[in-house]
């Protein structure tokens, strides 16, 4: 069993990350996992700004609430 992305999925977000491989009668996709890395990275420094972004709303209304 592995895990993994689907392919037909990655390749509507990121057209980049997929590959045809025209090796194959079947015409496999692959999903470029090292240059995925990267995506994932960026995305989780978003967030974690974001999450920074939320806290300091919180904490300025918990001020107000008191």
């Amino acid at each position: 069993e592995s895990i993994g992305f689907i392919a037909q999925e990655m390749q509507e977000l990121y057209p980049q990350l997929v590959t045809v491989d025209e090796s194959t009668e079947e015409k496999y996709l692959t999903v470029n996992y090292m240059q995925y890395t990267a995506v994932l990275q960026a995305q989780i420094i978003d967030l974690k700004k974001e999450i920074e972004e939320l806290k300091e709303i919180i904490k300025n209304k918990w001020y107000l609430l008191i």
